[in-house]
């Protein structure tokens, strides 16, 4: 990071800021450098109070690389939104494609368990996560009565490889909240009925290609959407678009998700089971069920997967980007039907501890010290 910052760069300069030794995660480093905007660009002429509504914080993992296109693209979206509506959007929603393969997948079960995650997380990034911004988005300007849409609202859940978010919304909010700033943050701005905005371009993200790794991440993301009355809570002070109902909606829509994500696979195994004995109608609307659900969804998206490679620009200072490919596509196939399983062992691992008494680290950019109770890690505002 040093020679980085040291080194010479053909644009704008690259600054380090290093968070002393204190406790939470990717959330709280990044209130950190929030907390120092003033001292990064106020050397390019920038100040908060004549520039804020004109800056967005861009959000990013390790593994993503922003480039030129895709800044353009951000601004580009924020303009055609305020064009549309006399507003800038509260958070721009850059998709990410799981694609981008550095480390081969492990061999054998757990080599095959992991590649079937890759396919789901892909299959989700394209029919979960950007189908919500954009029904956000179209309900946000539609003139369907507020009854109906309130049944309709998503609950969007903004991913943390590539989003941007407005600064004002952003300090309205408190900053980002602890413990993932991505689902805190999508979830407390569909709460407040903020607008959002899907961007054009795509990001390459990187797929887990180890077991603990994987298992931590679905704990993660179990433990920042569990509560999503607590996030009501936090922004229960702040004007909000939606009405009460509306918000409750979106709360119980959210714990039926989460209530889906624990004992759905395991009913509706018990469902498409007990089917075959209920009669040759309900034998023949269970297979076909599982068929599309796995083998032909999967093998479909074993398809489209290069072409979606081809479909993100690498920026020109690095080498060509390396495309996720399975060894065993076959397999990954056959074995397809039994992936919802794979996302039940990071919750109820978690559920178990948090039962019997015992912490879970998750790794990655979490930085907990005893003395920092989780209630504790909340953005200061």
């Amino acid at each position: 990071m040093t020679a980085l910052t040291t080194g010479p760069t053909s644009g704008l300069p690259v600054v380090h800021l290093h968070q002393p030794d204190v406790g939470g995660r990717k959330p709280g480093q990044l209130n950190f450098a929030l907390d120092r905007l003033p001292d990064v660009l106020g050397p390019l002429g920038w100040r908060e109070d004549a520039h804020a509504h004109d800056t967005f914080i861009l959000v990013y993992d390790a593994d993503a690389v922003p480039d030129a296109a895709t800044l353009t693209a951000f601004a580009d979206a924020a303009a055609a939104h305020r064009t549309r509506t006399g507003r800038m959007p509260a958070l721009i929603q850059q998709q990410r494609l799981l694609l981008l393969s550095r480390r081969p997948f492990p061999r054998g079960i757990a080599g095959l368990l992991l590649t079937e995650e890759w396919i789901y997380q892909l299959r989700r990034s394209l029919s979960i996560e950007l189908a919500r911004v954009r029904l956000h988005q179209w309900l946000t300007h539609s003139r369907i009565p507020e009854p109906v849409r309130m049944w309709l609202r998503p609950m969007v859940y903004a991913v943390g490889c590539g989003m941007a978010v407005h600064l004002p919304a952003l300090r309205q909010l408190g900053g980002f909240p602890e413990p993932m700033e991505d689902l805190g943050t999508g979830h407390r701005l569909s709460l407040l009925g903020a607008d959002l905005a899907p961007s054009t371009a795509l990001v390459l993200d990187e797929p887990y290609t180890d077991t603990a790794g994987l298992t931590n991440l679905h704990a993660l993301a179990f433990t920042a959407s569990a509560r999503p009355d607590r996030h009501a809570q936090k922004v229960a002070h702040l004007p909000s678009a939606l009405p009460r109902p509306a918000r409750a909606a979106l709360v119980l829509r959210e714990w039926a998700d989460e209530a889906a994500w624990l004992l759905g696979a395991p009913l509706l195994t018990t469902a498409v089971a007990s089917a075959w004995w209920a009669g040759p109608l309900w034998a023949g609307l269970a297979a076909a069920g599982v068929l599309l659900h796995g083998p032909i969804t999967t093998a479909r998206l074993l398809a489209l997967a290069p072409a979606l490679h081809h479909r993100v620009i690498p920026p020109p200072t690095t080498e060509p980007t390396p495309r996720a490919a399975p060894a065993r596509p076959i397999a990954l196939v056959v074995a397809s039907p039994f992936q919802p399983f794979i996302r039940l062992g990071g919750p109820w691992r978690l559920i178990w501890a948090k039962a019997t008494g015992r912490r879970l680290g998750f790794g990655k950019t979490e930085r907990w010290t005893p003395q920092t109770p989780e209630h504790e890690w909340e953005p200061r505002g």
